[in-house]
């Protein structure tokens, strides 16, 4: 029997009325993708009665890790949605594409990641991780697909390029010596709250991380580069914006806040430039607080 392909393992969501009438649409933009199903962990059960160690598998854990362009399309608005609120969203990660019959694991999951990277000479990928929520209606379970209807496909959208990203400063004007920029995007801690109610373990994500960082080329006469040299060396705060697209484009989506310069580190190599990588955390005494931005 012919083999599946790894792009024919989906990730889906469930666009029909409730969880007993599922109908699944295909998430757009997805890359790699894995699914890890494994024990949540190993009972030691060696005894007299044979002389090999055994062990007893308890429980489950899974996981989903997928890489993808992000194109701002329904299905990665979504799930950067459910990231953003803390809240489940329901998905059925299949061995291929959603039809009566087909495997995989359902449940109302957590996205545990979601940072952005925005390198200067390629498209804006994503690293999405998605953990079963704790706070799910309907358990999580090892599927096999009984779709009462299929999803609309979603609209193609185009795929984000890096070089639209943008770091600027307070007034928006962006700075336009950065080069490749991350947006580091992770909850600030996850409540392992696994109990007797499911045999999944399952997380619930608290409070946010952010860990940006951007490169650029070091030049002492740009004034903007300045001021985040003296930020760095005087541990003072500094207001940028790191957003998708510029501070001039509507519906451009980043974080704002005034930020600690966590190292002014300059790469100084032999036939190159004087290349400073600078990453940023939220500044614990910043006037301007941390907060997701979306240009109005």
């Amino acid at each position: 029997m012919p083999r599946p392909l790894g792009t024919e393992l989906t990730i889906n969501r469930n666009t029909g009325a409730n969880w007993a009438s599922p109908a699944w649409t295909r998430v757009r933009g997805i890359q790699d993708a894995k699914l890890n199903i494994q024990p949540a962990g190993m009972v030691k059960s060696s005894d007299r009665s044979v002389a090999v160690d055994t062990e007893i598998p308890a429980r489950f854990k899974v996981e989903v890790e997928a890489t993808a362009f992000w194109n701002g399309g329904a299905g990665l608005t979504a799930l950067r949605a459910a990231f953003l609120n803390g809240t489940p969203i329901e998905l059925a990660v299949l061995y291929g594409a959603a039809a009566t019959g087909k495997k995989g694991v359902r449940a109302e999951w957590a996205v545990t990641q979601f940072p952005l990277e925005f390198p200067l000479g390629d498209n804006q990928k994503i690293a999405i991780k998605l953990q079963p929520h704790a706070d799910y209606a309907n358990e999580p379970l090892f599927y096999t697909d009984a779709t009462s209807s299929a999803g609309t496909a979603e609209t193609i959208s185009t795929k984000k390029v890096g070089a639209t990203a943008s770091v600027s400063v307070s007034d928006g004007t962006p700075i336009g010596a950065a080069m490749d920029i991350k947006l580091g995007l992770q909850p600030g801690a996850l409540i392992d709250s696994s109990d007797r109610d499911t045999v999944f373990d399952v997380v619930k994500p608290t409070r946010f991380k952010f860990e940006p960082e951007f490169s650029f080329l070091w030049n002492p006469s740009n004034t903007q580069l300045m001021a985040i040299y003296t930020a760095a060396t005087t541990n003072a705060p500094i207001e940028l914006f790191i957003l998708d697209g510029a501070h001039a484009t509507t519906g451009s989506w980043g974080v704002h806040s005034d930020w600690a310069i966590n190292g002014f580190p300059v790469d100084a190599k032999l036939k190159d430039g004087q290349l400073v990588t600078v990453k940023l955390s939220p500044h614990g005494d910043g006037t301007t607080p941390p907060a997701f931005f979306t240009v109005p």
